[in-house]
């Protein structure tokens, strides 16, 4: 959320100086005023290295709108808006405000109070869970006691979540054949992670919508990761991008889960 607040401002410095055409002024330049109709959704991963200029970037509202310069920056320092990203076929960038739901609210306000309180559950009893994954398969703490749970808690447009599932990858390869899982808990639908996943392969058994179990293990930040042992108590528990280092702790941890 902070980069996106970074690139809002930068298209308002930027593009303030620029009177938009006066035809685009107030609606949104779709014909037949079908609404996103022929833009591509932009994943944030995807918009690094991309020029922001008042003639590459657009900003409207849900409802078709191009508000103000002030509107803009009344709504992105509310708090009550969500900011997606759009391509249209020129190639412009369609930023695009939408009210946030009640329960992203919740999220957003549980992870603020949380944010300046270091979190670490290890040791503590895994959080019960019984879900489903993309494929409508049934995963739950109960049905997998003896296995040691490996936990990812992920969402499409965070940018080091998708950076390290390369090597997320190979640690899944590595442990072919042992009494473990590997549980992908992201934020995003199914009807999102289906065309996702085919461009980006997460070799981790992918669970749609998971909010509340995040909120469950208090996750302040993603990546998170949680390694559960065969015993259901939280063996490993780390907030953030798997550099060398990390990602050799949690393999640490997960063998030794293993042999316990």
């Amino acid at each position: 959320m902070k980069k996106i607040g970074l690139i809002i401002s930068l298209v308002l410095i930027i593009g303030c100086g620029s009177k938009p055409d006066k035809k685009a002024e107030n609606q949104f330049p779709i014909k037949n005023m079908e609404f996103l109709n022929g833009l591509t959704k932009v994943d944030s991963y995807e918009l690094e290295g991309i020029e922001i200029s008042s003639k590459k970037t657009l900003v409207y509202t849900e409802d078709g709108m191009r508000p103000s310069p002030l509107e803009i920056i009344k709504m992105n320092q509310s708090g009550d808006y969500t900011v997606d990203a759009y391509r249209n076929k020129e190639g412009q960038i369609i930023w695009l405000f939408q009210p946030m739901t009640e329960e992203l609210k919740k999220i957003r306000a549980d992870q603020e109070k949380n944010k300046n309180i270091k979190i670490d559950l290890t040791g503590q009893n895994a959080i019960p869970f019984s879900v489903k994954d993309i494929q409508e398969s049934e995963y739950s703490l109960e049905n997998q006691m003896g296995k040691v749970i490996v936990m990812n808690f992920w969402f499409i447009a965070c940018g080091p979540c998708v950076a390290e599932m390369p090597e997320l990858n190979k640690l899944v390869e590595s442990y072919k054949g042992k009494e473990i899982v590997f549980l992908g808990f992201a934020n995003d639908k199914k009807e999102k992670l289906i065309p996702f996943l085919k461009k980006k392969p997460f070799d981790y058994t992918i669970i749609p919508e998971s909010q509340a179990l995040s909120i469950s293990y208090k996750v302040q930040a993603f990546p998170t990761h949680v390694v559960i042992g065969k015993d259901s108590k939280i063996k490993y528990y780390y907030t953030g991008k798997l550099e060398t280092k990390t990602i050799a702790d949690l393999k640490q941890e997960i063998d030794e889960a293993l042999r316990n």
